[in-house]
């Protein structure tokens, strides 16, 4: 049997008990009390006495006066303190059992203002109190309620427990359930992701290859003839070629297959080194525009000379592979208190907000048709950042669609924060 049916059954049979005792309990009064009790419907009034009382209550119905003789007959028997409530609950036990109702209860009369208890059939459980009745109304003068308090077994309240662990499981289990499916779909993207960028990175290692072997080829079939210009812009730009491949693969291996940068600070010939990275540039595309601002103060700062240059090569060649045909590329180095502070600038598509802080991360690309159609495998960035995190600096990026980008690089210039750190 369900709780529910249990309060319900249990405070219907209460109120049939109480019916069944004060009418029986009516009978002795009558003599003992001289409890008297009338209708006179000609005055509209109920007229009732015991014990040298009289009163009235304005009133000329059947039921008001069935009610008052219920009500009357209470406050009879709790003045003479004949109200029996063993007998009450010796009724009430045997008409429970007979619903198959056998939990442990325990019967108590309360003052309807007060809410302390009068008397009671047993001592309450201060620990379980799972069902009470409905509270039914006592005495006229009295103002009485009486009500029986169940202790639900402990079956039930195991099963009430389970019940909850169960929720409490199935809740775990979805959440289990979705995050799994978060996992799996991540992971397949994250392979689709890495086949495309894989693709871009062979794309990229066998263009430049091309180049390297057709111009070699051509010179090495001239045998010992002289040079020509066109020979050596050929291999110039074979030789601008290979950096750029070089580049390409020192950002892949890092990425892709060590665990860990490790800063090896030296005085860095700022100028020249930004020099040798815009000639190389300007030799693989001649329409290049690249400025470069450098800070006095700024001449030999100590850094690690293979990462900036690799920090830089990557941030110059984004700015120019989405910077248009005549791209523009402006490169700014100064010093901010004890901070070393790069500013990449182009005049190129700019990246969306949304997009801003997905940009570091491993293989990824902006979904744009204009960045989509170009070159690359999307490790650039997310080396950058690492050498950032090495330094333990910041970098940041502003940018506006359609009018370009500017990745800003702050390095602190001392080495107590200089340390490996794991990719």
């Amino acid at each position: 049997m369900r709780v529910e049916e249990i309060h319900e059954n249990a405070s219907y049979m209460l109120v049939g008990i109480l019916d069944d005792y004060l009418s029986d309990e009516k009978i002795a009064l009558l003599t003992e009390c001289q409890l008297k009790i009338s209708l006179r419907p000609q005055k509209d009034i109920i007229v009732w006495s015991y014990n040298d009382k009289l009163m009235h209550v304005s009133s000329s119905s059947v039921e008001s006066y069935q009610k008052m003789e219920y009500l009357v007959t209470y406050d009879c028997l709790f003045e003479k303190q004949l109200l029996n409530i063993s007998k009450i609950d010796s009724l009430y036990k045997k008409v429970l059992e007979e619903k198959d109702i056998f939990f442990p209860y325990t019967l108590t009369v309360l003052d309807r203002f007060s809410d302390q208890s009068v008397v009671s059939s047993g001592i309450l459980s201060a620990k379980y109190q799972d069902i009470e009745t409905k509270p039914i109304d006592l005495g006229y003068d009295y103002k009485h309620q009486i009500v029986a308090v169940f202790e639900i077994p402990w079956i039930f309240r195991s099963l009430k427990w389970h019940w909850i662990s169960e929720a409490v499981f199935l809740v775990a289990f979805v959440c289990c359930l979705i995050w799994q499916w978060r996992w799996m779909k991540m992971t397949w993207q994250n392979a689709i992701v890495q086949t495309m960028g894989m693709a871009h990175l062979e794309h990229e290692l066998k263009k430049p290859l091309g180049v390297i072997v057709s111009a070699i080829s051509r010179i090495v079939g001239k045998g010992n003839q002289e040079l020509t210009v066109n020979e050596r812009n050929s291999l110039r730009m074979a030789n601008a070629r290979l950096e750029k491949m070089a580049d390409v693969m020192d950002t892949m291996l890092v990425a892709l297959k060590t665990s860990s940068l490790t800063l090896r600070r030296e005085r860095l010939d700022l100028q020249a080194e930004l020099d040798m990275v815009v000639d190389m540039f300007k030799n693989i595309k001649s329409r290049v525009q690249i400025q470069v601002h450098v800070a006095e103060q700024l001449a030999y700062p100590l850094l690690d000379k293979v990462y900036f240059h690799c920090v830089v090569v990557n941030l110059i060649d984004n700015g120019i592979k989405y910077g248009g045909d005549n791209p523009e590329i402006i490169v700014n180095c100064s010093q901010e208190n004890s901070n070393f502070v790069l500013s990449v600038t182009d005049q190129g598509v700019g990246i969306p907000r949304k997009e801003l802080k997905r940009i570091f991360r491993q293989f990824y690309r902006v979904k744009d048709e204009r960045v989509s159609c170009k070159t690359g495998f999307g490790l650039g960035l997310t080396f950058v950042k690492k050498v950032v995190d090495a330094y333990h600096g910041e970098i940041k990026v502003e940018s506006e669609l359609g009018r370009g980008s500017t990745f800003t690089v702050i390095l602190p210039l001392n080495k107590e924060n200089d340390e490996s750190i794991v990719c």
